[in-house]
């Protein structure tokens, strides 16, 4: 039993002399890396808390995530799969859920982009300086864009300079629609142009691209739901071939060829919905 335990010690005290020193090294950049990673999500989150106008911290939500995580784990080890898996899906959705937020914010302003533009024409042709023209043409929109234009210009009374705000607010925005139009405005109060014409064909354009994606996402809502439909099939066929003969599909998992076949096939599935999605994924 001695003889038997003596090497491993030899061992262990080895691996203590040869890595002892490097080991507070390695934890403490180990630990650097999971601090930086934890603040760069954690401002991500305050980013869209932020666009999205939600009174909610990021550093809670990241606490709160990490104890659902930590009771999924516990959930795990004792064996209670399905309320595992539950507290995995409530940690892991925060984030798709803030991005499904921010993306739809953005559909609705980009909605109201052509109709603002036209109101601050209008205004414009009564008012001719272009910040006192958005202040007034804020009170004439709905939220969400009002917000975006009332923080514009609360930006602007406190000393930013109007053109450094418009770039802020389409940097906060993130909409490449967003960003042309208020670099159409720029170029136009930079130039000494025709803001008005020029905003009005802009609006004229942005509605113009709004009926040509409407009639696209037309034409291509059938092939997108087949193309739906194709991927989800898989899982019920399967699921009633199981239930009608349980040993059916018995092979797959229980020789090394059925692992290959089976590896082949989802390989398969997945290429198919990455080209289906590429290829209905017609930019404008």
């Amino acid at each position: 039993m001695l003889l038997s335990w003596l090497p491993m010690s030899l061992l262990r005290c080895v691996a203590i002399i040869l890595i002892g020193g490097s080991a507070p090294l390695l934890v403490s950049a180990r630990f650097a890396e999971a601090t930086s990673a934890l603040a760069s999500y954690e401002a991500r989150l305050e980013r869209d808390l932020a666009y999205l106008r939600l009174a909610l911290s990021a550093r809670r939500i990241s606490i709160l995530q990490a104890l659902l995580l930590g009771c999924a784990l516990l959930a795990l080890v004792e064996r209670a799969y399905a309320v595992g898996s539950l507290l995995v899906t409530l940690t892991a959705s925060a984030r798709p859920w803030l991005t499904y937020q921010r993306s739809r914010r953005t559909t609705l302003l980009e909605g109201q982009l052509d109709g603002w533009l036209f109101g601050l024409a209008a205004t414009m042709r009564a008012t001719p300086a272009p910040g006192q023209a958005i202040a007034y043409s804020a009170l004439l929109v709905a939220a969400p864009l009002r917000d975006e234009l009332e923080t514009l210009v609360k930006e602007q009374r406190l000393g930013t300079p109007l053109d450094e705000a418009l770039a802020r607010m389409g940097r906060r925005i993130g909409s490449r629609t967003v960003q042309s139009a208020l670099g159409t405005l720029r170029i136009g109060q930079a130039s000494g142009g025709d803001i008005p014409t020029i905003l009005e064909r802009s609006a004229a354009t942005l509605r113009e691209m709004a009926r040509l994606e409407g009639v696209v996402r037309t034409k291509t809502a059938e092939s997108k739901a087949q193309a739906w439909l194709l991927a989800v099939l898989p899982f019920p066929l399967i699921t009633m071939l199981h239930w009608l003969d349980p040993t059916f599909l018995a092979p797959l998992w229980r020789d090394l060829r059925g692992f290959f076949v089976l590896a082949g096939a989802v390989v398969l599935w997945v290429a198919s919905i990455l080209v289906a999605r590429r290829i209905l994924d017609v930019d404008i």
